[in-house]
């Protein structure tokens, strides 16, 4: 027969999966990279705001500008895989916005 496993909260396996469990939410919440707290405010992330206000030129630039940023002064910071992580983030923001608008800029060079 096989053994019999307590897997109620209380037990051994429950606790290190509420252990593991309360752990992750930690890392989401102090995730400087994606979703910074002080850029959530207000109930909307300030990238979102930009983009919605932003002519989409612009706005691409604003994502380029960042990416060298974080580029070029990684090597000087005391957590540079962090801010590696941030270039990522916005060029993967740029390569979703060109996706999304491809269609528009290549019309739009086409046009006298």
């Amino acid at each position: 027969m096989p053994k019999k496993i307590d897997a109620t909260w209380k037990s051994p396996i429950g606790q290190k999966q509420l252990k593991a469990w309360e752990e992750n939410q930690k890392k989401i919440a102090k995730d400087n990279v994606n979703h910074p707290s002080h850029y959530k405010k207000g109930g909307m992330e300030t990238i979102d705001i930009m983009q919605n206000l932003l002519p989409l030129e612009e706005f691409m630039g604003y994502l380029k500008g960042c990416i060298i940023k974080y580029i070029s002064r990684y090597e000087h910071k005391d957590n540079p895989l962090e801010d590696l992580a941030k270039a990522e983030w916005y060029i993967k923001k740029l390569k979703e916005v060109r996706t999304k608008h491809d269609a528009y800029i290549t019309l739009e060079k086409h046009l006298p």
